[in-house]
């Protein structure tokens, strides 16, 4: 039998935001991440400098405590740093994201294929 195990590596407490596809929050093409995909529920954007410190890349899986798993597919605007924004499909959403999670900081960790 071959089994799958996974780890997870705590990255740090970050604070996590919510953002929709309008161009006031994003660029020209609002409904595509820095790396081609459409956006989804299941993907998040990072700051800039966690992906050049290379704590996490395109493409990682990273659980965010009181959220849940995300998939880095985006980035956020050079001026962010250490910070994780998690796209949300209305308005209502972003606000309700901001009224639970608006100032604090989260657990997140990054999930990795045992070797």
């Amino acid at each position: 039998m071959n089994e799958l195990i996974l780890i997870a590596v705590l990255l740090g407490s970050f604070p996590v935001t919510s953002y929709r596809s309008v161009k006031a929050q994003t660029d020209s093409s609002p409904f595509i991440t820095s790396i081609g995909e459409h956006v989804s529920k299941s993907g998040c954007a990072v700051s800039q400098d966690l992906l050049k410190l290379g704590i996490v890349k395109y493409g990682d899986t990273i659980y965010i405590d009181q959220i849940g798993f995300r998939r880095v597919n985006d980035t956020m605007h050079r001026r962010i740093k250490r910070q994780i924004d998690i796209w949300v499909d209305s308005y209502e959403a972003e606000k309700i994201h901001d009224q639970k999670f608006g100032g604090k900081r989260l657990k997140v960790w990054l999930i990795q294929k045992k070797t």
